[in-house]
């Protein structure tokens, strides 16, 4: 997608397949928020925000934004590109936060595939939720031809013998979100293991979709061989993308965004700030 936003010159995930779609399904979430409740500068906590790709922009648009990795280095170049007084950015472990105080959301994206227990970090973070805020999260569908791949050579014999290759040529861990290179995926998600998951968590959906289909698996096994980041192809084929994730069905998205709030006892959700995120999609 084309950068044409302000909040967008704060940010290189154009670089990232489906990556300026994502961010603006977290932004527009938030707006709708920050609409709906009156609320000048909401507070946002995003957990996992490497060199701060998703932190930053929130914080160019007002919102009083914290950041939090546990790896040194994605927070000291967080640090360096940051030139915001409402945003700081901290190593800390979210299994042990020492942040103060409630959020209005919280955003954990891409993170719950790395974990090893990601149950735990729902469970941790859903206390920290405002009366009416939204944890709002991104996962990658498990079952894509990119994670089939990263499964085969993770948890088979063949795999683990051609993984070295393979790994080099076929899916180097290059990224523009994170310093840390070395953090394999540990879960692989279907719609209905990541929705239990919520459900064990005592959060429930209020909003969900796709945020990409088929061009991020396609890039990092394929196309990122001969495309180059940020091309006019590229940011084609990632529109193409972000129209196909509007329309196709859940089942069908490579990666998933979800907002969900904490459960109340009669298990209703009451997210008046979706109402008008609808209309701006």
């Amino acid at each position: 997608m084309q950068p044409d936003t302000s909040y967008h010159l704060y940010t290189e995930l154009d670089k990232e397949p489906g990556g300026l779609r994502r961010l603006n399904l977290i932004a527009e979430v938030i707006e709708s928020y920050r609409q709906s409740t009156g609320k000048q500068s909401p507070r946002v906590l995003d957990v996992g925000c490497g060199n701060g790709q998703i932190s930053i922009p929130l914080a160019s648009l007002g919102y009083e934004t914290v950041g939090i990795d546990s790896d040194p280095q994605s927070v000291e170049t967080a640090r360096g590109m940051n030139s915001f007084e409402n945003a700081v950015f901290l190593v800390q472990d979210a299994l042990a936060l020492e942040v103060d105080g409630t959020f209005d959301a919280v955003i954990c994206s891409e993170i719950l595939e790395h974990l090893p227990e990601p149950l735990r970090l729902l469970e941790s973070l859903a206390p920290r939720l405002d009366e009416g805020g939204l944890l709002l999260m991104t996962v990658p569908n498990g079952y894509t031809l990119e994670e089939s791949l990263r499964r085969f050579l993770t948890r088979t014999t063949l795999g683990l013998v051609f993984r070295g290759l393979i790994r080099r040529w076929l899916l180097r861990e290059k990224t523009v979100q994170t310093e840390n290179v070395e953090s394999p995926h540990l879960q692989y998600f279907t719609l209905g293991s990541i929705r239990s998951l919520m459900k064990q968590a005592q959060l429930q959906v209020a909003d969900e979709g796709n945020w990409t289909t088929f061009f991020m698996p396609l890039y990092y096994i394929f196309l990122r061989l001969f495309l180059r980041r940020g091309s006019s192809l590229f940011r084609r084929l990632d529109r193409w993308d972000a129209v196909l994730a509007e329309r196709l069905p859940m089942w069908a998205g490579g990666g998933w965004f979800f907002a969900a709030e904490r459960a109340s006892e009669t298990g209703a959700v009451g997210a008046p700030m979706l109402a008008t995120l609808e209309e701006s999609r």
